[in-house]
């Protein structure tokens, strides 16, 4: 439990950090706010990325297989998120905000040194973890975000250029080219890339604290927010959880499980700059399941 608090904690501090400067700064207007978004979409987050990927040295068969298995089961989740959300919501800015939200977690900033914090084995799978998180949302969740955006049509070429100039995507590539190929990097570059790995999600929190500073959260976003919480700190984890003690017995699912149960990340907040969805309810769904989890991962980690 402590643990788990030591790790959430540094996040409200930043958003408090954010929002007294927000408070206190008359001058600092949304338009900076997207600023430092777009410095950690382009910038940071890819180092993140590369990061995580700079310690492994040999990918073993059995984890790119739980890895596989996992991109599945989060697939299906997706598609299935977007159905109910196309049943039950009419607001397609809102459907976006649901399926956003509720498939991608906090597995990089949060779920990573948690569960290194717990077992440092974890490294190799954490890893394989993250970008298999990234690549879904960042193929098939761009998709339908391109979708959205153009009423309905899909530009394939406008899609593919998306994707494969996606910094976070790129970051994945080079991560895995890295780890594939051997590639060695001086102590220099890994201290660099270290270092902008460590300032993308405090960049992120403080300018969310910033945006909660400069907007009002009304109850309707609160609402949504604790819909989506539940969405993705207990139906998702327990579909792994299902699956693993049915279906996959022969693959260890501890990891899958627990990644499944991290809260809402902050890269929909990031993603909101560019494609259509509610701002607000993406910052209240972050911190409802942010404090939630708090309580709720100890749980999730004692069974899985």
């Amino acid at each position: 439990m402590l643990t788990i608090i030591y790790q959430i904690l540094p996040l409200f501090l930043l958003i408090l950090l954010g929002g007294l400067f927000g408070f206190l700064n008359k001058g600092f207007n949304e338009k900076m706010v997207a600023e430092l978004n777009r410095y950690a979409y382009y910038i940071g987050f890819p180092a993140i990325i590369i990061n995580s990927f700079l310690s492994i040295d040999i990918i073993p068969k059995v984890e790119i297989q739980t890895a596989l298995i996992n991109i599945g089961i989060l697939v299906a989740f997706m598609f299935l998120v977007i159905w109910m959300t196309g049943k039950l919501l009419k607001n397609e800015r809102l459907q976006n905000t649901y399926f956003v939200c509720a498939t991608f977690g906090n597995v990089a900033y949060l779920g990573f040194p948690l569960l290194y914090s717990i077992d440092a084995n974890y490294s190799i799978s954490l890893s394989l973890h993250i970008a298999g998180y990234l690549l879904v949302m960042f193929t098939l969740g761009i998709a339908k975000l391109e979708i959205s955006k153009n009423k309905g049509a899909l530009d394939y070429l406008k899609l593919t250029k998306s994707i494969v100039l996606n910094p976070l995507l790129l970051g994945t590539f080079i991560g895995i080219m890295i780890t594939v190929l051997e590639i060695s990097i001086p102590d220099f570059g890994k201290r660099t890339i270290g270092m902008v790995s460590a300032s993308a999600s405090p960049v992120v929190l403080f300018a969310l604290g910033v945006f909660i500073a400069k907007n009002k959260i009304v109850k309707l976003s609160l609402v949504h927010a604790t819909f989506i919480s539940v969405l993705k700190l207990v139906i998702l984890p327990f579909i792994f959880f299902g699956f693993s003690v049915t279906i996959l017995t022969d693959y260890k699912m501890t990891v899958s499980i627990i990644m499944a149960a991290m809260p809402v990340a902050i890269t929909p907040f990031i993603l909101a700059e560019i494609y259509d969805m509610d701002k607000k309810i993406i910052v209240s769904a972050i911190i409802i399941s942010t404090v939630l989890a708090s309580l709720w991962l100890p749980l999730v980690i004692g069974w899985a």
